[in-house]
């Protein structure tokens, strides 16, 4: 696997009203309107991967979470993913 694709903190996120505000550019937000956000820009820019891998790190208690995500083909001409 590659160097880090994203690095940032929390606080560099723009809050879920900001966001909202931006795509909504002064319109009204109609009922069932969904957003799926929360995250960094790419380093480099976005390519495709058979693998993905993320971790989030507190300094304060010194935890890290860390998650795997691996795609693989199968028969058939489909994808399969694994954790």
């Amino acid at each position: 696997m590659g160097g880090l694709s994203k690095q940032g903190t929390l606080s560099s996120l723009l809050t879920p009203q900001e966001l909202l505000g931006r795509y909504l550019n002064g319109s009204t937000a109609q009922e069932g309107l969904a957003m799926s956000c929360g995250t960094l820009g790419a380093i480099g820019g976005i390519c495709p991967a058979s693998a993905f891998r993320m971790a989030l790190h507190d300094p304060v208690l010194n935890r890290t979470l860390e998650h795997r995500l691996l795609h693989r083909h199968v028969a058939g001409g489909g994808m399969r993913s694994s954790q």
